[in-house]
């Protein structure tokens, strides 16, 4: 049974309270992971290392976070096969869903890649003799919340549009399929 930890401000880091639970694979009712069981005082630190992180991230111009999306993109591709058996054991996901889906999450960081840079701003006419210039800012930290059917691409379908598009983030991950998105932290 192998034990994890969750990422906060680039750290792999315990629960405070030191609480864990163990992660069953539907399947066989075999036990295959303990994960921490993050309380408030986790959630608190998540926030501020989030916060200390976004003027740093959103400062960057579009076309770095963009190129940034395409790396994870391309991350999530390589290891889609891994990907999809954690989604298996961890899910209960039938093996060829799981591979399907988890190479469509790649898919979600290029849409957001691509398409965030075009919302970054227009140019809107306001009457014959004068535009107003509209420009989209990130926003600040966002917290995810995740459900449990399908973990990974639901997370993919925000994380990658709000980290497209400057902003910093917080998943919490379904507690009884957690394991890929402790996985996507390890890109």
């Amino acid at each position: 049974m192998k034990q994890y930890k969750m990422w906060i401000g680039g750290n792999w880091v315990n629960a405070q309270s030191g609480k864990t639970y163990q992660v069953f694979n539907p399947a066989t009712e075999e036990v295959i992971a303990e994960l921490p069981l993050g309380g408030a005082n986790d959630v608190d630190k998540a926030v501020e290392a989030a916060r200390k992180a976004f003027p740093i991230w959103s400062k960057k111009s579009q076309v770095d976070r963009s190129q940034i999306a395409i790396k994870i993109a391309a991350l999530l591709r390589e290891n889609a096969d891994e990907l999809g058996r954690i989604d298996v054991i961890d899910h209960g996901s039938p093996a060829k869903m799981a591979s399907f889906a988890a190479g469509m999450t790649s898919e979600r960081f290029e849409w957001a890649a691509y398409n965030a840079r075009s919302l970054m701003g227009h140019t809107v006419p306001l009457s014959p003799d004068s535009l107003a210039y509209l420009l989209r800012e990130p926003v600040g930290v966002i917290a995810l919340i995740t459900p449990w059917n399908g973990p990974l691409q639901m997370i993919a379908s925000k994380l990658a549009p709000a980290l497209a598009l400057g902003n910093t983030c917080i998943i919490k991950p379904p507690s009884i399929d957690s394991l890929s998105a402790i996985k996507l932290a390890e890109f």
